[in-house]
C-alpha cells in the first residue's frame, strides 16, 4: 500500500504544480512551494490511514490461517514474538493435554514434524504429562 501511495504522490504533485501555474497565475517557484506545503501537510493524516490499513491487511492475512485477532495492534506485537507459549485452561493443573492433529505449514511434512516433536519430548528428563 505504501509503495502504491508513494508512486501516486509524484504525479499528484505534478498535477498540483501544473494547476497552480495555469489557474492561479503563480510562478513555478510559488507553485512548487505551495505543492510541497500541501503534500507535507497531508503526511500526518496519511500516516493514520496507512497505519490502520496496514493493521487491517495483517488481520486479513492472519485470518487466512484461521487466526482470531481481537485488536488491530496485535499484528505488530505478533511480529516481534520469538517464542509463543500457549496453554489451554486447565491443562497445567489437570495434566490432560491431548494432541489430536498436527497441520504442516510449508514444505515440511507431518513425518518431519513428528520426528522433531519426538526428539524434543525425549530430550527432557521430566515425566510431566503436560
Amino acid at each position: 500500500i505504501l509503495k502504491i501511495i508513494m508512486w501516486l504522490i509524484i504525479p499528484i504533485g505534478g498535477l498540483l504544480v501544473t494547476t497552480q501555474i495555469l489557474f492561479s497565475e503563480r510562478s513555478w517557484q510559488e507553485a512548487v512551494i505551495g505543492t510541497t506545503a500541501g503534500i507535507v501537510g497531508m503526511v500526518p493524516e496519511g500516516m493514520v490511514l496507512l497505519t490502520s490499513l496496514t493493521f487491517v491487511v495483517g488481520v486479513v492475512r492472519l485470518s487466512k490461517w484461521k487466526t482470531l485477532v481481537q485488536e488491530l495492534p496485535a499484528t505488530e506485537v505478533l511480529a516481534r514474538v520469538d517464542v509463543l507459549c500457549l496453554d489451554k485452561t486447565g491443562t497445567i493443573t489437570e495434566g490432560a493435554l491431548k494432541l489430536i492433529d498436527v497441520v504442516a505449514l510449508g514444505e515440511r511434512g507431518k513425518e518431519d514434524i513428528d520426528e522433531v516433536l519426538s526428539a524434543i519430548v525425549h530430550a527432557f528428563p521430566h515425566t510431566n504429562p503436560t
